[in-house]
């Protein structure tokens, strides 16, 4: 038989160890992950009749519109040019309204932040097919 001691003692040691597994499972924080680009319009190497009037970035998750960019070069040496996002995308997208573009490969360098604070960056490549 156990004394009243030894129960008492096996009773504190279970809170206790109960207590424990609760406060660590408390302060464990869900898994965030970087926004991955999951669609482009247009897509990656795409071969285009025109100029496509926007560009869309979706990710697998919310960005912060105000902390991402995109530059839009003619070519990987052209001059970058700023692409402006616009402020009601969706949540999950990055869009901006292209200029007329003329025959050429073009080059988007793109940047967002992602809401769990890691900045996660990428290229994209299109084509412009020219008349003929």
């Amino acid at each position: 038989m156990t004394s009243r001691l030894g129960r008492r003692r096996i009773r504190n040691g279970a809170f206790g160890a109960l207590a424990i597994t609760v406060a660590l499972l408390g302060a464990a924080e869900p898994a965030a992950a970087h926004a991955l680009l999951v669609e482009a319009i247009p897509a990656e190497a795409a071969t285009l009749e025109a100029s496509p009037p926007q560009l869309v970035l979706r990710f697998n998750s919310r960005i912060e519109h105000k902390l991402s960019r995109a530059t839009l070069s003619l070519g990987e040496d052209g001059e970058p040019r700023a692409l402006t996002g616009t402020a009601d995308a969706a949540p999950d997208r990055f869009v901006a309204t292209l200029p007329p573009l003329a025959p050429g490969s073009y080059v988007v360098d793109w940047q967002v932040l992602s809401v769990d604070g890691h900045r996660v960056a990428g290229k994209l490549r299109f084509r412009i097919r020219g008349p003929g």
